[in-house]
């Protein structure tokens, strides 16, 4: 009956840590965005994400830690084919050119199409510092 007892009591004691824990962690960064992607391009790391209904935003930072919101990577217009939904982008360079690939809702509710977008650097640099 003892070893019964003591089992229930450090239980006990067992789960009311575990829930202390989960409830006080917090994400030390202050960057709201989900499925995160990270470029590093001439010691800046860039960040883009699932972060707006209207398109992507672009943080960067020199350390990982320190993060600035710079503008948007890609913001929609009555001018863009995507409309809304835009998710999970992923930027890559090659030459000075930078290539977005990302999903996307075009006009009318259409399905989900994965989309790759163009920037050149210097556009990219505008957008981005």
């Amino acid at each position: 009956m003892k070893k019964i007892l003591l089992f229930l009591i450090f239980f006990t004691i067992g789960c009311n840590a575990q829930e202390k824990t989960a409830s006080n962690y917090s994400n030390p960064l202050d960057v709201l965005v989900a499925d995160p992607f990270v470029m590093p391009d001439n010691s800046i790391y860039y960040l883009y994400g699932t972060s707006a209904h209207e398109g992507f935003k672009v943080f960067a930072s020199e350390d990982l830690v320190n993060w600035r919101f710079m503008d948007y990577a890609f913001k929609a217009s009555k001018a863009t084919w995507p409309e809304s939904a835009f998710w999970a982008p992923e930027v890559y360079k090659k030459g000075s050119n930078f290539f977005m690939f990302y999903c996307a809702r075009g006009l009318n509710k259409e399905p989900l199409c994965y989309t790759m977008r163009k920037f050149d650097k210097q556009k990219r640099l505008q957008a981005s510092v």
